[in-house]
This record gives C-alpha cells, sequence and structure tokens, in this order.
C-alpha cells in the first residue's frame, strides 16, 4: 500500500486532528507546499508535517510509530488482493490505535492494544445516566503487585482466594467493575495480559484542584515502581485517557485521538520556571469541560493606552469589583493553593497574567475584538477576543467542548484536542 494512497490519506486526517498539524505525501524530488516542520523519508515517498509551531521529541517519536505502523500493517504483499474501500476503513480504524499502544507500550503493544480496546468500548456506557469512570495502572507483569507507602492501600485480590479477573466481555458488563472503582482516588493495577490483580485506594491528600484533575495521585504510585508501564482510564465526559509522566496526555475524545504534550503548551508560554506549569491549568479545563480565555503579556502600559480593556463583567451588586480588586496582583502561587485560580479560569471575561505566569493582573475583562486580524473574525466571540488580544502578548484559549488554542500576533499557532 502507497503511502500516497487514499488509505493513507484518511490516516493523516486523524494525525492532523491529534496533533494539531497539516500533512501532505510529496515525491521524494518534488517540491511540497512549503518549508515542513517535520517530514519522513519512506521509498520513493516524502511524508511532509506542517504546523506554525515545531513539533516536539515526542511528537516526532508518535508520527514515526503511525507510518511505520501503516508500513508494516498495509503492505502490498498482504493486502494486493483486497477491495481499496475496505483498506481504506480498516486504516482509519485501526492504524491509529496501533500507533498509540506502540508508543506506549512499546514490545507490548498487541497487549497494550487489546486493553485500549477494551476501555474504548467501555467509554461509551453509561450507568444511571451518566458517564462511566474507571482507571487501570497497567504493569509489564514482571513485577509484585501492591506498593506500600503512607497514604496508599493495595487491596488485592489473591487474598481473597481469587487469582485476579481478567478483561473482558462478561467484566466489562458488570457495573460492580466502574461503580466502586473511579479512576480518580481509586484504581486497578493489571498487567500487560489484562488480569486485574486488585485496586489501589489513594487517601486524601492536600493537593491543587488542577493536581487533581491532571492525575498527580495516580503519578504519586505510577512513579514508584520502574515496572509500571502507564496509566489508562476514562474520564467523567467519556475520554479515555492514557499517560505514565508529566510529558503527555493521550486522549481518545469523540472518536479520535489527541495528542497533548505538555512541553509544547508550557514553551509557548515561555521557557522560565512556573510556579505551576501551564499546560495542567489548560489541560484540566480542557478535561472538564470549561471554558477560558488567558493573556500572558507585561504591555500593560500599551493595553491601558489603547484602552483595550472595554469593561468588567458586574453583577450589578458590586461583588464581582470587590473581588476583582482582591485578587489582583496576587502570587500565582497563592491562588492555586487556595483554590481561587480554577474559580478565576472558568469565569467570564479574560484573565491576564504577568507573562512570567507569577501574578494575577486582571479578571473578568472584556476586550476590544477590532484588533484581531480579518482572517481570524468570525470564529466566535471567544475566538476573535484571543486573537485580538495576542497582539499584546501570548493568548490561550479553551473551548468547552475540550480544545486548547494557542494565539500569537494575531493568529492561532497551535491546537489541540
Amino acid at each position: 500500500m502507497q503511502l500516497g494512497s487514499d488509505t493513507f490519506r484518511a490516516v493523516l486526517n486523524d494525525v492532523e486532528i491529534a496533533l494539531g498539524c497539516e500533512c501532505s505525501v510529496v515525491g521524494l524530488w518534488e517540491d511540497g507546499e512549503g518549508e515542513p516542520s517535520y517530514e519522513i523519508v519512506h521509498g520513493d515517498k516524502c511524508v511532509q508535517f506542517f504546523r506554525r509551531l515545531s513539533f516536539s521529541d515526542l511528537e516526532k517519536r508518535f508520527l514515526d510509530h503511525v507510518v511505520d505502523v501503516f508500513n508494516s500493517a498495509f503492505n502490498d504483499d498482504f493486502h494486493s488482493g483486497m477491495d481499496m474501500a475496505y483498506c481504506s476503513a480498516m486504516a482509519s480504524v485501526s492504524v491509529m490505535d496501533m500507533a498509540v499502544a506502540k508508543f506506549v507500550g512499546n514490545m507490548h503493544w498487541y497487549e497494550v492494544f487489546r486493553i485500549i480496546q477494551n476501555i474504548k468500548s467501555l467509554s461509551y456506557e453509561k450507568y444511571e445516566g451518566s458517564a462511566v469512570k474507571t482507571g487501570l495502572l497497567v504493569f509489564d507483569g514482571r513485577t509484585d503487585f501492591g506498593i506500600r507507602r503512607p497514604g496508599v492501600n493495595f487491596i488485592e485480590f489473591s487474598e481473597l482466594d481469587s487469582k485476579g479477573i481478567i478483561l473482558n466481555d462478561l467484566v466489562l458488563r458488570d457495573a460492580a467493575f466502574y461503580r466502586y472503582v473511579d479512576g480518580y482516588d481509586s484504581f486497578y493495577a493489571c498487567d500487560v495480559s489484562g488480569v486485574v490483580k486488585g485496586y489501589y485506594n489513594i487517601e486524601e491528600s492536600v493537593m491543587s484542584s488542577f493536581d487533581k484533575i491532571c492525575g498527580q495521585k495516580v503519578l504519586s504510585v505510577l512513579n514508584v515502581d520502574g515496572n509500571s508501564m502507564f496509566y489508562i482510564g476514562i474520564t467523567s465526559y467519556s475520554d479515555v485517557e492514557i499517560y505514565k509522566s508529566n510529558k503527555s496526555r493521550i486522549v481518545f475524545r469523540r472518536g479520535k485521538w489527541r495528542i497533548f504534550d505538555c512541553s509544547v503548551i508550557d514553551a509557548v508560554v515561555g521557557n522560565v520556571e512556573f510556579d505551576i506549569e501551564p499546560w495542567r491549568c489548560f489541560y484540566a479545563l480542557s478535561k472538564i469541560r470549561k471554558g477560558s480565555l488567558v493573556l500572558f503579556t507585561d504591555r500593560f502600559g500599551e493595553i491601558e493606552d489603547d484602552r483595550f480593556i472595554k469593561k468588567h463583567i458586574d453583577s450589578g451588586s458590586g461583588v464581582f469589583d470587590v473581588i476583582r480588586e482582591s485578587v489582583k496582583k496576587c502570587g500565582v502561587r497563592s491562588v492555586v493553593e487556595s483554590g481561587e485560580l480554577l474559580r478565576m479560569l472558568t469565569t467570564d471575561g479574560m484573565v491576564m497574567f504577568s507573562s512570567d505566569f507569577r501574578q494575577v493582573m486582571d479578571i473578568n475583562a472584556i476586550v476590544d475584538t477590532s484588533k484581531a486580524p480579518s482572517n481570524e473574525m468570525g470564529g466566535g466571540g471567544r475566538s476573535t477576543a484571543a486573537a485580538s488580544a495576542s497582539m499584546y502578548g501570548i493568548a490561550v484559549k479553551v473551548s468547552e467542548d475540550g480544545p486548547i488554542s494557542v494565539y500569537r500576533n494575531g493568529r492561532c499557532v497551535y491546537k489541540v484536542g
């Protein structure tokens, strides 16, 4: 199967959604559509990937896996007698799943692929009208389960005269599997073959809202043992979420995979030491489906001179005025610890921070959208406001349906989710 085929184009469509990029395939000696951000040469073809932001090493590795999986699974000899429509259908539903499995599972990719399929199937289920929530910490099978450490309690099925349960249709149809273990404060432990050995309970701890939402409780267990491979779970919005560190989050959302590279989000805000990494804030909002608009800037003199802030949201009682004055100039660390930052980011209007993300400068701001370039207008009020605000710094918009968009100099330079 050629990389220039319609079948591979179907795969590239999914890649574009996963990484917020554009893709094309050209002959090795042909001129492309411009200077690619990354390219993969295979045979006489060159797969080119374009994005206004550079691809990270993690994203490049994932792209390598996608091309490798396609070449392995859809070689000409194996599919020479198969109808092209069947090949395209198979590629569109399987290549990305296999690439994700290889990315997180390495040599155990097939076993991981099966676990992913089971959890994806479960993510479509509802219980009493709400999305099913649960999670698994997957080990490579070379270690005993049951990490003992303060604040973590492991309930091992072998101690209950059971050898464990195997992930299969019967287990996944049993509401008991997901009613008790929610993937947040408790999660199962299983090996790569899908045998669930028990589950962890994590005692209540003092964590910021962002740390809890971004899975730091899970990582407190996952990072202890070198034989743990990754976590996979279902969120309250039926997303399938996979991670093994704070480097990335791989999310299956609305039928497509999305790759959140945490370093890309942080780097676009600025390569500085943060009190809290920006990616945690924006990914948390994306995960819980809360819209927000943020500007990172030090150009407050220009903002004031240009009368960029038109007004502030006010309920008429003066409550917002009092709150706004009390939090302006607060350190970001203090509002994270108090829980106020999440509330700020989920109220109406724009929130402004210093460019190093250390101080809150303003909240609930309604801004002049006329500064947005004409080609960035028309995408909705929040998008237009983000494009306009980015003339003064870096603007980040989180949509209520999940995507994170980064704007710079009036243009959207990155979108994922």
